[in-house]
């Protein structure tokens, strides 16, 4: 054993968005502590270690969902980055900016689903669940309880199907518009926290089964200086078109405020004093 990982649950490309380059901090607070404080890299924050570690067999996998996470999402990450800010300034909906925006809507989507959090109230289902329909007796199987407990190295049930998740979620949602928010002054900045982003479901298919709700709406901080959201066509909260919109000091406040408020613990900021402001 003890051969911890470290896995993100935020991609650190992400995180990167929104460090300091010029001080060469990351400004952190906690909402457990008081104060804010900082760090020189971004490499321990929203991070676990064997956050992804799997189970192949009877060996642990530190690597495939890393490799994964890799492939679809972070490789590309800053070009896709580069394609939205060029669409900020020039405004020219092309197919690359398309392609790029659908990118940030899967890595949306895909976003609490990869926190700590998510996956223990996933597993601990996955566990109780089986527990309750075949009884007690389960917990003498050995194999069971590897893969529905921590069982070394590995602290959840994760799996590789998890980034076929993504696709699901759009294909559901149908046509998509998007909201880009800019803030207008130079002074204010966007915040990230440990969720990533933040999905609301409603009815937005037609079932026999009248009470199952999919995912509509997903939305995240991009970066300091950009924020997403998309919204499914059919979603009753949908915008009538896609667009960018520039907010003043205020509006720039209300989307952090709600992400602080929904943050399971942390949140990090590019300026020391916006954050301290923010949070005081």
């Amino acid at each position: 054993m003890n051969n911890a990982q470290n896995h993100h649950y935020v991609s650190q490309t992400h995180i990167k968005k929104f460090f300091n380059y010029d001080v060469q901090k990351i400004f952190i607070y906690d909402k457990r502590y008081e104060g804010v404080r900082y760090k020189n890299g971004t490499k321990y924050i929203f991070s676990e270690g064997n956050l992804n570690t799997m189970l192949s067999g009877n060996e642990f996998d530190y690597n495939t969902i890393e490799e994964m996470y890799n492939r679809y999402f972070e490789n590309d990450f800053n070009k896709n980055y580069q394609i939205i800010e060029k669409f900020i300034n020039n405004q020219i909906l092309d197919i690359d900016t398309e392609d790029a925006l659908r990118y940030f809507a899967k890595y949306g989507a895909l976003g609490n689903h990869r926190t700590p959090e998510y996956k223990k109230e996933i597993s601990d289902m996955f566990y109780f669940g089986l527990k309750e329909g075949l009884g007690d007796k389960i917990l003498e199987n050995y194999e069971f309880l590897k893969v529905a407990q921590p069982y070394g190295d590995k602290k959840y049930s994760n799996s590789e199907i998890d980034l076929e998740i993504p696709n699901i979620i759009l294909d559901l949602m149908g046509d998509i518009f998007f909201t880009i928010y800019v803030p207008a002054s130079i002074c204010d900045f966007f915040i990230l926290s440990d969720y990533c982003s933040l999905t609301l479901r409603e009815k937005i298919n037609t079932y026999i089964n009248t009470d199952i709700t999919e995912i509509s709406t997903i939305s995240f901080p991009l970066s300091s200086k950009v924020f997403l959201e998309f919204y499914s066509s059919k979603s009753i909260h949908s915008p009538t078109k896609s667009e960018i919109k520039f907010l003043n000091t205020e509006q720039v406040e209300l989307i952090n405020k709600q992400t602080l408020s929904l943050a399971y613990k942390t949140v990090v900021c590019s300026d020391e004093n916006y954050l301290k402001n923010l949070t005081s």
